[in-house]
């Protein structure tokens, strides 16, 4: 009897392409990530820059005073 391999290679390619799917969900999710960081950190840096001239407009005021 010869031994049919049919469904095994049927389930191998389902799992693969499921691995592929996952690979590039996780890339996705990776550079989706990176992106909100980014974006993130230059708004903590707009936030710092403002705070900054503002905490520098008050040391000037109470220096004069």
């Amino acid at each position: 009897m010869t031994p049919d391999l049919a469904t095994t290679n049927t389930l191998l390619g389902i799992m693969a392409a499921v691995s592929v799917l996952e690979a590039l969900a996780l890339i996705g999710l990776t550079v989706g990530a990176w992106l909100l960081y980014r974006r993130a950190m230059r708004t903590l840096a707009g936030i710092e820059t403002r705070t900054s001239a503002v905490l520098d407009d008050i040391r000037r005021v109470t220096s004069l005073a």
